[in-house]
């Protein structure tokens, strides 16, 4: 073995000093073998057996070129053509695939041990009362555990059929919901309208430095000023984890709505909650989930109240007037300060459905009305909803508003 990069030792070493050892020992160039020095544990790659192949044609709709090469054509490389140009792929999914594809989470969410978000919950409720029907999932396995262990799949999940086959690697024979390390070519959700993608499946420094490595090349990993990239593994490192993150996330929108059934019955519409995915994929629409206790009882006040109304003026309060309104309500969980209600309507104040009317009120105060087209949600799990513009508000917090 030869060091290749830090950590890393590699037989046959990229520089052909072995080469005619290796085919001495039978093997040939696609098969390898890398330590780990860290760990002292070794891997073997061994490709599959294709000398009666006269033709190898892969398959892939998020190709890594450097990985198919290293496995299947080590000596020459494949000739890749690709179908259709990244520019023209949001025009294949909207026109061939009739698929709509909705964001509704606000970051990346890298599922590793799973570690879910506090929000999903509240997400898969906003799902449901929008779509008014339970979906099919695609998350990491440890997430699926965890959304069972917390009866989120039992709520919100669609069930299996009960004469469907169903596959061992499941977490779940009951509901419909796949992990990522199953969904690549699989056609489980052809006839799935409806699916949500539950964050990122979050491949870990050491396994884009064992395949860079295998490729014979060592990752260096930089910290990125970029606010969007945490840190950076180099070119051939960076195309490794994209492979790992982002496309198994582009795979697993694949999964919906394959059959011509679902294309002549309206299409599928995913719902994805990650942020992890390439420039080329593009999102119709992004509905921002709330779970503010304070920021969500402030609203709720300002929407009953308009609705009282039967003139907008009429609908104008201060400050200490909503303060005093959401401090009468019991349903919060705390006696909510002043303050916190100023900062609460600062924050609302931001968006075009509250409107201000400075200096209208008595000594001059600034008076809040509700000025947008809003509508109550429920969801089935009995979660009640404000939904308005991109936003979904989650209103109830202690007792159903």
């Amino acid at each position: 073995m030869e060091r290749i990069g830090p950590g890393i030792d590699l037989a046959p070493p990229p520089d052909g000093s072995l080469d005619d050892i290796w085919k001495s020992a039978d093997l040939g160039p696609a098969t390898k073998c890398l330590r780990d020095r860290n760990t002292g544990e070794m891997y073997a790659l061994t490709p599959p057996d294709l000398s009666d192949a006269a033709q190898i044609i892969g398959l892939d709709g998020t190709p890594t070129i450097e990985l198919w090469n290293l496995l299947f054509a080590p000596e020459s490389g494949f000739d890749h053509q690709q179908v259709i140009d990244r520019e023209d792929f949001p025009t294949y999914l909207r026109s061939s695939m009739n698929m709509s594809l909705i964001q509704i989470g606000d970051g990346w969410h890298p599922y590793a041990a799973g570690n879910i978000s506090n929000s999903d919950s509240d997400r898969f409720a906003a799902v449901q009362a929008l779509e008014e029907d339970p979906f099919a999932l695609i998350s990491t396995k440890q997430a699926l555990e965890r959304y069972q262990n917390w009866g989120l799949l039992d709520t919100f999940v669609k069930r299996t059929n009960s004469e469907q086959e169903t596959d061992d690697n499941r977490v779940s024979d009951a509901h419909q919901a796949l992990h990522y390390a199953t969904v690549k070519s699989s056609n489980d959700f052809e006839t799935e309208s409806l699916g949500v993608v539950a964050g990122m499946p979050h491949p870990g420094d050491d396994l884009v430095r064992l395949w860079a490595g295998l490729c014979g090349e060592p990752v260096e990993i930089t910290r990125s000023d970029d606010v969007d990239v945490e840190k950076s593994f180099g070119d051939l490192g960076d195309k490794i984890y994209q492979y790992f993150a982002h496309d198994q996330v582009v795979q697993a929108v694949l999964r919906f709505g394959r059959d011509e059934t679902v294309f002549e019955n309206g299409g599928a519409t995913v719902y994805i909650s990650t942020y992890a995915l390439p420039d080329w994929f593009e999102i119709e629409a992004e509905f921002n989930v709330q779970s503010r206790e304070l920021e969500g009882a402030v609203l709720a006040k300002l929407f009953e109240i308009f609705q009282q109304e039967d003139k907008p003026d009429r609908a104008l309060r201060s400050i200490t007037k909503i303060h005093e309104l959401v401090n009468e309500d019991d349903r919060l969980k705390a006696d909510p300060s002043k303050k916190g209600v100023r900062d609460a309507i600062k924050r609302v104040v931001e968006k075009d459905y509250v409107t201000t009317e400075p200096d209208r009120g008595k000594y001059s105060a600034d008076l809040y009305r509700w000025d947008g087209d809003g509508e109550i949600l429920r969801a089935k799990d009995g979660t009640t909803l404000l939904h308005v513009q991109d936003d979904i508000h989650v209103l109830q917090l202690g007792g159903e508003w």
